[in-house]
Order: C-alpha cells, then sequence, then structure tokens
C-alpha cells in the first residue's frame, strides 16, 4: 500500500473507516465532499430505532470500525474498494450525531463483524478532509484489480470514462474501447494511475 498521512491536533478517542475505490477517492479529496446515493428512508431499521421519521428525505454515510471490513465483506458488496480512509471518530463526533447500522442483520457470517456506523447529512457530507487521519493507497496491481471488477457496473464504467476525460486521456481512453483488448486496458490503467496518485501525493505534501 502506498500510505499518506494527515494529522490534526484533536484528542483521538477511536478511529472510523470509510472504504471506497481509487477514482471515488480522488474526488473525494478533490471536492472535499464524500456523497452518497443512501437515503435514511430507504433503511426502515436505521429511522425506526433512531426516530429519524422527521429525516425521511435525508441521506446517511456509512463508517466502520472494523479496519478490516473490506476483507471479510467484499465479496457481498457491488462494487471494488482498494482504498481505506481513517477517520477522527473523535473530532467526527463533535459536530455529528454517530448511528449504529445493521446492513447484515439476516446472515450471521457477516453482522457481527461489520461494526458499522453511519452520519445522517441533508445532502453530502462537506469537508471530508478535516476528519481525515490517514489515507491508504492501493498499487497498480491492485488499482488493475479494481478496474476489472468494476467495469462491469454501469456507474464504476461511467466514473472511469469521466476520469479518464479529466486527466485528458480521451484518446486512450477510445484507444482501450476500439481495440478491447488487455494490452490497451492496462496500458490506459498505468497512466491513469499516475496522473491519480501524483494529484493525491501533492495536494497532500507527501
Amino acid at each position: 500500500m502506498i500510505t499518506s498521512y494527515k494529522i490534526f491536533e484533536s484528542k483521538q478517542v477511536g478511529n472510523l473507516y470509510h472504504f471506497t475505490n481509487l477514482i471515488s477517492l480522488y474526488f473525494i479529496i478533490q471536492d472535499n465532499t464524500l456523497q452518497t446515493n443512501r437515503e435514511v428512508e430507504s433503511y426502515d431499521n436505521l429511522m425506526r430505532c433512531f426516530h429519524l421519521q422527521n429525516k425521511g428525505n435525508w441521506m446517511y454515510i456509512s463508517f466502520t470500525r472494523n479496519k478490516n471490513f473490506h476483507k471479510i465483506s467484499q465479496e457481498s458488496m457491488d462494487h471494488p474498494v482498494s482504498c481505506r480512509l481513517t477517520i477522527d471518530g473523535n473530532k467526527l463526533s463533535h459536530k455529528y450525531k454517530i448511528y449504529s447500522i445493521d446492513y447484515f442483520e439476516s446472515d450471521s457470517k457477516y453482522r457481527n463483524k461489520e461494526d458499522e456506523e453511519c452520519v445522517v447529512v441533508r445532502y453530502e457530507f462537506e469537508n471530508i478532509n478535516q476528519y481525515i487521519l490517514k489515507i491508504e493507497i492501493p498499487t497498480l496491481e491492485k488499482f488493475k484489480w479494481e478496474v476489472d471488477k468494476g467495469l462491469g457496473e454501469d456507474e464504476y464504467s461511467y466514473k472511469f470514462e469521466n476520469i479518464c476525460s479529466h486527466f485528458g486521456l480521451d484518446d486512450k481512453y477510445e484507444e482501450y474501447k476500439e481495440k478491447n483488448t488487455k494490452k490497451s486496458l492496462n496500458i490506459l490503467i498505468k497512466k491513469l494511475y499516475d496522473e491519480i496518485t501524483n494529484k493525491i501525493e501533492y495536494d497532500n505534501k507527501l
């Protein structure tokens, strides 16, 4: 793993973790925002247990207390995760109420391992960078795995095309689409990986 650090001067009581893919991580850092498509009203147990009916049209952001959550839950996820954000849970709790949540309540294989928490927000989680203690980024080979797993999904494919355009790699993307070979994809992945990691490292002053 390539690791970068952000340390804040506050008493640390406990860490929370958020897992995502490298493409999403880039935009999280750049926009200083953590977005979600999960509505509070879509998870009835969350509303019922914490009396959040008045926030039925609000969103929630998921975190976990299990730093290895991605290892035990990867097969149950519908999207690739290869990055781990370590969040200052103590600092987070100064501004937000943190709710426990159990996605796998009917599956004993995961329910005792997920240790999930969430924060309820009106639209999106802004100023996320001030809560980040550590960012862990995948190796190139791990990123290749992420892309291979993700390109079968519409949302990931859209993000992949979008970030290629963002870094001016449209010609390499079109070449990959036209040739549709492993070689052309690997060339594109390598160029994209270099652009993303260089930008993240520059922004975090490694």
